[in-house]
C-alpha cells in the first residue's frame, strides 16, 4: 500500500509538471540530464527517455551549448537562483520563443552540490509589446519634436512626473535642471493661475471631463512670462477608476497672446479715438 501511495504521488507530480505551460528541467553538476518535462521534450524534440544522460551538446549548437552551460555555472557560483533572458528555437516545429529562465542550485542536506533546477517561461508576447511600446514611444518622441511640443507624463502612484527638454526649453531651462514632480510644475505657473490650473486637472482626474486644456501663464528664467497651452487626458485608470496615469503636452503661444493684447489694445486705442471725435 506504501508502494502504491509513492507511485500515486509521484504520478500526480508527474502530472502536474507536465500540465505546466513553462519548460522544466534538471541537470546534474556536469550538465547531465536528470528529468524534463513535455514542454522541454518539444524544444528539443525528443521524448525524456532519449534526453535523460546527455547533455545541450548532444541537441544544440557548440556555441549554444556553452552558453547554456556558462549560465548553469554562473548560477552554482553564486550559489542562489540565477534569472537570465534567452530566445530558443523549438526542434518539434522551428518555432522561436523568448524565454525568462530562473536556473536554481540544489544541494542535499550536506550542502553538496546535486544538480541545477531550470523553469523557463515564455515572456515572447510580453517582450513582444515592450519593443512596439518603445517603438511607438520613440514614434512620439519624434512628432513631439518635430511639433515643438513639450510633453509631460503623470505617474499619479509614483507621485513622478517625466518631461522631455522642450518642455524645459520652453522656461529657459535644461533637460537636467527640471525635477520629476508635480510641484515642480506648480511652482513655475503664475501665482495667480495655479487655482484654476488644477481645478482643470482635478476635473479629469475626477472623471467630470474627459480632456485638460486651458492656456496659463508660467514663469521663464529670465522673469519673463510664458503663456502656455497644456492640454491632457488620463491614460490608464485601476480597476476601481482611480487614475493612475496622466499625459500631456505643453505648446508655447505667448507670440500669439502677444498679439491679441496688441491687436485689442489698438482696438480700445481706435475706439477712444472715435469716442473723441464723436464729442468734438
Amino acid at each position: 500500500q506504501a508502494e502504491d501511495e509513492v507511485l500515486r504521488e509521484k504520478a500526480i507530480l508527474r502530472t502536474l509538471i507536465d500540465s505546466l505551460p513553462d519548460l522544466i528541467w534538471l541537470k546534474d553538476p556536469q550538465g547531465v540530464y536528470l528529468a524534463c518535462n513535455r514542454r522541454f521534450e518539444q524544444f528539443f524534440g525528443a521524448p525524456e527517455e532519449k534526453i535523460l544522460g546527455k547533455t545541450d551538446y548532444d541537441f544544440l549548437t557548440k556555441d549554444l551549448a556553452e552558453f547554456f552551460r556558462a549560465k548553469d555555472l554562473a548560477a552554482t557560483e553564486k550559489n542562489k537562483p540565477s534569472v537570465n533572458e534567452e530566445e530558443i528555437s523549438f526542434a518539434s516545429d522551428g518555432h522561436r520563443e523568448i524565454l525568462e529562465t530562473t536556473k536554481t542550485p540544489m544541494r542535499n542536506e550536506r550542502g553538496e552540490l546535486i544538480g541545477v533546477l531550470g523553469i523557463g517561461h515564455d515572456i515572447t508576447e510580453r517582450k513582444q509589446a515592450e519593443q512596439a511600446l518603445e517603438s511607438r514611444e520613440q514614434q512620439l518622441r519624434f512628432v513631439l519634436e518635430g511639433a515643438n511640443l513639450g510633453f509631460w507624463d503623470w505617474d499619479i502612484a509614483a507621485n513622478s512626473v517625466h518631461r522631455n527638454a522642450r518642455w524645459a526649453e520652453m522656461l529657459g531651462y535644461t533637460f537636467s535642471e527640471i525635477q520629476e514632480t508635480p510641484q515642480q510644475w506648480t511652482d513655475f505657473i503664475y501665482p495667480e493661475d495655479r487655482e484654476a490650473a488644477w481645478s482643470s486637472i482635478q476635473a479629469v482626474l475626477e472623471g467630470r471631463t474627459n480632456v485638460h486644456r486651458l492656456e496659463y501663464r508660467m514663469l521663464h528664467k529670465d522673469g519673463s512670462i510664458r503663456w502656455i497651452l497644456d492640454q491632457a487626458k488620463v491614460m490608464q485608470r485601476d480597476g476601481k477608476g482611480l487614475p493612475l496615469r496622466m499625459c500631456g503636452t505643453h505648446t508655447d503661444i505667448t507670440e500669439r497672446r502677444v498679439a491679441e493684447q496688441r491687436l485689442l489694445d489698438s482696438d480700445k486705442r481706435l475706439n477712444m479715438a472715435l469716442r473723441i471725435a464723436r464729442q468734438g
